[in-house]
């Protein structure tokens, strides 16, 4: 009976971080090197950051115009942002408005965030207490689209939203 026991323990200590990413947004694809959720924040990047590296993610982005960002380094990413407090455990509509989440295509470089904004699409996920797994299909209208599966981490650097 003990071994059956142990078999839940070993397979939540081999959980780690996996993405796959595809599709393109202005030509521009995303290998996935490190992704994390917390608060109401899913983020996925092509640069090797560390929890610590994430306090650059805001709520929202313009893509009209320049956004500051808190970060020197240069990369891509992928954004959800939840309209709740938190991240949820559920499928959720992706639309540029009145939406439970809303998604954005960073390309961060120089201190600003050039962002485009998903128009449609949805994020499916499930929790198991750090960790987060799901899927997602974005349109970023005739920008391009993304698609892809998830299994990420926690990130105690990525805080609930304070309102609701």
């Amino acid at each position: 009976m003990r071994p059956f026991l142990l078999i839940p323990l070993l397979s939540f200590a081999c959980k780690e971080t996996t993405v796959d990413v595809s599709g393109k947004v202005d030509g521009e694809g995303l290998d996935a090197a490190s992704a994390y959720w917390g608060g109401p924040y899913l983020v996925i990047t092509d640069a090797q950051l560390e929890c610590v590296d994430m306090p650059w993610v805001r709520e929202a982005y313009d893509d009209e115009e320049a956004n500051s960002v808190s970060t020197d380094e240069s990369f891509k990413a992928l954004q959800f942002t939840y309209q709740s407090s938190e991240v949820e455990e559920s499928k959720l509509s992706i639309r540029s408005r009145d939406a439970p989440a809303l998604a954005w295509f960073l390309q961060v470089a120089d201190g600003e965030a050039g962002a485009t904004q998903a128009t449609s699409g949805t994020i499916d996920l499930t929790m198991d207490g750090d960790w987060v797994e799901g899927t997602f299909e974005l349109t970023f209208g005739d920008s391009g689209s993304l698609d892809g599966d998830f299994v990420v981490e926690k990130c105690t650097n990525l805080k609930k939203r304070k309102y609701e």
